[in-house]
């Protein structure tokens, strides 16, 4: 049964942001570490890649807690 459907889009600035000013506490709290690895190693190849890609793994974690009713 689905009890919902989850959806979020985020600002790829603010993610870009965080990640800057809040560093490695942001990093833990909000990423796996197989997540912050993927993460990091974009960055040395593609900085704005990395933030994009840190930002869809927000969405994502927040629209599926929004559709389960706990985001």
């Amino acid at each position: 049964m689905i009890k919902g459907i989850g959806i979020d889009l985020i600002s790829i600035d603010k993610i870009k942001k965080a990640l800057e000013t809040r560093g490695k506490k942001f990093y833990s709290r909000v990423f796996s570490e197989a997540e912050s690895a993927i993460i990091e190693k974009i960055k040395t190849r593609n900085e704005k890649r990395a933030f994009e890609k840190a930002a869809g793994y927000f969405a994502a974690k927040e629209a599926f807690l929004k559709a389960l009713g706990k985001g």
